[in-house]
């Protein structure tokens, strides 16, 4: 997975997306991940 096209991603959302890669998840599921982490990591932020 190419993730230089993704600006600023948290190390730890990059690792996870690169061990989904290693397991073969397919994009969809790689998308659904991200979006959760993001999600919780905007979340975090607002406290």
């Amino acid at each position: 997975m190419n993730n230089s096209n993704i600006p600023c991603v948290h190390p730890t959302i990059k690792k996870c997306l690169l061990h989904l890669d290693i397991l073969g998840a397919d994009d969809k599921i790689k998308q659904i991940v991200y979006m959760y982490m993001e999600a919780l990591k905007k979340e975090i932020e607002k406290e």
